[in-house]
């Protein structure tokens, strides 16, 4: 996760019935972020100190951040959060910058794995 990465999957698993290969090749090829719950619940068990933001996020941008850790497009977040397309791009965009991460990815892995969003995924 602090590499990067847009996932993780263990040979393992696939065949498990767990339906975590599945779930990875979607998540990632619809351009979201997976994590197994193990690895989640691994994560968030070593919840680092996030150095204080300058500008904090806003619950609604927290709530953007949310849906990106859950892999959805801004189409998608526009649907589920009952905004505009305009409205959650820029949202994406501060809820990105707000941080200093580079991208949407980055974003995800810094909001588990310094608690800044209960992840439901």
């Amino acid at each position: 996760m602090d590499a990067g990465a847009d996932g993780v999957m263990f040979m393992s698993s696939v065949g498990s019935g767990h339906g975590d290969f599945i779930n990875a090749l979607t998540t990632t090829s619809n351009g979201g972020v997976y994590y197994p719950k193990s690895v989640r619940a691994a994560a968030t068990a070593r919840i680092k100190q996030l150095p204080e933001l300058i500008d904090p996020l806003s619950e609604r941008e927290r709530e953007v951040l949310r849906c990106i850790i859950q892999g959805m497009k801004n189409s998608e977040i526009a649907e589920s959060l009952f905004s505009s397309a305009e409205t959650i791009k820029s949202l994406v965009s501060t809820t990105i910058q707000k941080p200093g991460v580079r991208d949407r990815t980055q974003a995800a892995v810094l909001a588990l794995t310094h608690g800044l969003v209960e992840a439901d995924i």
